[in-house]
């Protein structure tokens, strides 16, 4: 059993159970302890969630950190690479995360006061996205997906392929170790044994 944990990070709208299948896959394929990092995705600043993320991987025992982030979690987990100190992350894989910014959320955007209540403190992250970190070292994959069933799609047609929620389009990094893409959906990821 590998001493590097894996934290797995949730995205909007979540608080952490709805990933235990994944974490629970995570722990029987890899043989390493998987924690949660869970966060207020719409009462707190992205900003806050970024800094309770830094502290949250700071408190753990020294040595690396290898993360497993859905969706918006993804921004929070770019946002804090270039707020820890190196070697501190290990390898990190993106599950359809809006990284280029979302076009969901520029449409939830435009209800106004509705919109930015839906979405909260993290409305500009997902609208704009989120730049590279700095850190060449650092390994990152992208998993996205291409069952085309989810949020994004009652908001109205999605851009080319997508999981139903992130286009993916969205979902691409310059610089990525490697990417992926899979037959699920958004939502369907957490549950799926591939992704896993």
């Amino acid at each position: 059993m590998s001493d590097t944990p894996i934290t797995v990070v949730h995205g909007l709208w979540n608080r952490g159970p709805e990933a235990w299948v994944l974490r629970r896959r995570l722990r029987r394929y890899c043989q390493r302890q998987v924690l949660q990092f869970s966060y207020e995705t719409v009462s707190r600043s992205f900003a806050a969630n970024v800094d309770r993320m830094v502290e949250f991987i700071d408190a753990k025992e020294a040595g690396p950190v290898d993360i497993v982030a859905h969706s918006m979690g993804g921004l929070l987990v770019l946002a804090a690479c270039d707020k820890l100190p190196a070697g501190r992350l290990g390898r990190i894989v993106l599950l359809g995360s809006p990284l280029r910014g979302s076009l969901a959320a520029r449409r939830m955007a435009r209800f106004g006061a509705l919109g930015r209540w839906l979405v909260g403190g993290s409305l500009t992250a997902l609208v704009e996205g989120i730049p590279p970190p700095a850190a060449d070292s650092l390994e990152i994959g992208v998993i996205a997906g291409s069952k085309a069933m989810g949020m994004g799609r009652v908001l109205g047609p999605m851009d080319g392929v997508s999981d139903g929620t992130v286009c993916l389009a969205e979902t691409r990094l310059d610089g990525v170790t490697d990417e992926l893409v899979l037959p699920v959906s958004h939502t369907g990821m957490l549950f799926s044994d591939i992704v896993a």
